[in-house]
């Protein structure tokens, strides 16, 4: 989302890098809030809201779709479980990748019948 404010691609990533730590080190929202809008500027004060009310689900989706490896993705689940509103949004993913899965196996099964 951040390439809607910036029109280089490398700003825009380093940017997003940078919201990524401060999601992960900020003490508390308003902190969080205070610093994204030093960073960003106060005219993407919606994006930041956004980015403050949803802070873990978007640092941990975040975390678990750049994971490196399988250990460190399970690190990463483990730790999403173990939170209340962090386990809903991992079961919602896992869910999602059912019925995608489903959806493709159906979608070849059909193409073979052709």
């Amino acid at each position: 989302q951040l390439g809607r404010f910036y029109d280089d691609a490398i700003m825009s990533q380093k940017k997003a890098d940078e919201v990524l730590e401060i999601l992960k080190t900020a003490g508390d929202d308003r902190e969080c809030e205070n610093q994204l809008v030093l960073l960003l500027g106060f005219n993407t004060f919606d994006f930041i809201r956004v980015l403050r009310q949803h802070r873990m689900m978007i640092l941990y989706c975040t975390l678990l779709a750049s994971a490196q490896s399988g250990a460190e993705k399970e690190r990463i689940m483990s730790k999403m479980n173990s939170d209340p509103e962090l386990s809903r949004v991992l079961y919602q993913l896992q869910e999602t990748e059912k019925e995608d899965i489903i959806r493709d196996k159906r979608s070849i099964r059909a193409q073979m019948r052709q």
